[in-house]
């Protein structure tokens, strides 16, 4: 979103401004637990008055979407959580859905961009001079469920030349990565929720607003690096997920 001038003009208010902070905050931007630029920076970017996007702030803080710290700022509200659960690498593979039948992966973009500022910790600009951004929508039986955004470390994009068609098929990436010699010891993933923004809304043909189940997956490499952080938007009518736990008795 481009702006110039400092009036509050007709083509912008704060309903506006605060669906491109949801669309930040989806895409990955602006991760959980990530801080927000200042008001006044804001302001300047969008070319309104602190006001306004005061506004837009506390309908975010209202929804949940946002909190604030005194003396600090505002931050993206963090995924609530409890202890970790822990699992291998099959129970992972288990979890990927290219093998469904009926089920359908589109990409819809593919980028090299700089390093986004949210992303600075995760692919220091020391490692990496770019990243790779992929957006994908996944359609069951014709009917569009989960909206992916991933980022691939620059050190390591040079496996996914190799599959320009078919980069939404997470067990093809896999294996790629691996015949380049990278290969995940760590796989965290955190589930959430979010409000859909307009952007992700479009895609999965709902209504703005609506809850989506939010799965953050990380990969790490041998040495502790992150080398593909994906971000997927799902329905919640639509999505399920399962755990299976298997031990010797209950303490």
């Amino acid at each position: 979103m481009t702006t110039t001038g400092r009036s509050d003009g007709p083509g912008i208010g704060y309903r506006e401004i605060r669906e491109q902070i949801e669309s930040w905050i989806s895409s990955g931007r602006y991760p959980p637990g990530a801080k927000l630029p200042p008001e006044v920076q804001l302001a300047e970017q969008f070319g309104v008055s602190r006001v306004t996007i005061r506004r837009a702030i506390e309908l975010l803080k209202r929804d949940g979407v946002l909190r604030g710290q005194r003396g600090s700022g505002t931050y993206v509200t963090p995924v609530s959580s409890g202890s970790a659960v822990r699992s291998d690498f099959a129970q992972y593979s288990r979890q990927t859905l290219d093998h469904v039948d009926g089920l359908v992966n589109k990409v819809t973009a593919r980028r090299d961009i700089p390093v986004p500022e949210a992303l600075l910790s995760i692919f220091p600009t020391a490692d990496n001079s770019h990243v790779v951004e992929i957006e994908c929508i996944r359609f069951l039986n014709e009917r569009p469920f989960s909206f992916v955004r991933t980022h691939v470390a620059g050190w390591a994009a040079a496996a996914l030349d190799d599959l320009r068609h078919d980069l939404g098929k997470a067990r093809l990436i896999d294996k790629l990565f691996k015949l380049h010699g990278v290969s995940p010891s760590r796989i965290h993933q955190a589930i959430g929720a979010q409000p859909a923004d307009r952007h992700v809304a479009d895609y999965l043909k709902v209504e703005i607003g609506s809850p989506l189940v939010r799965v953050v997956t990380n990969k790490y490499d041998g040495k502790g690096l992150i080398y593909q952080r994906a971000v997927s938007l799902n329905r919640a009518d639509t999505f399920e997920y399962e755990l299976d736990f298997v031990g010797a008795g209950y303490p």
